[in-house]
């Protein structure tokens, strides 16, 4: 999330770009919200445009790291994990148990 003023309304005149890279963005309010690739990423080259505006800066993001892990006994059961930088979409996460996709029912980034 990126939080400002001035944004405007005209999500075709915002860009946001990570590494060269140009993100899938949205305005929301005063807020741009842009999904950041996976990875692990330090010091990395991030450039706004609005319009005929510029900032240029670095950004970090860690890896998703899993602190616990909480789960039913059988087969069928809900799996609970915990950790962070999970990331914001729900569609973008995915979970494997041994070798079967699971699906993500829900999820909450704690800061």
């Amino acid at each position: 999330k990126i939080t400002g003023v001035k944004f405007g309304t005209d999500n075709s005149v915002v860009s946001v770009q990570l590494g060269g890279v140009t993100l899938n963005s949205a305005l929301a309010g005063g807020e741009i919200i842009s999904q950041v690739p996976s990875g692990v990423g330090s010091s990395v080259p991030f450039t706004l445009k609005v319009g005929s505006y510029s900032v240029q800066s670095t950004f970090a993001y860690e890896a998703p790291l899993i602190t616990s892990v909480d789960s039913t006994s059988t087969a069928g059961g809900v799996v609970k994990l915990s950790g962070s930088s999970f990331g914001s979409f729900l569609d973008q996460l995915t979970v494997t148990v041994g070798d079967k996709s699971a699906q993500v029912l829900s999820f909450l980034e704690l800061d």
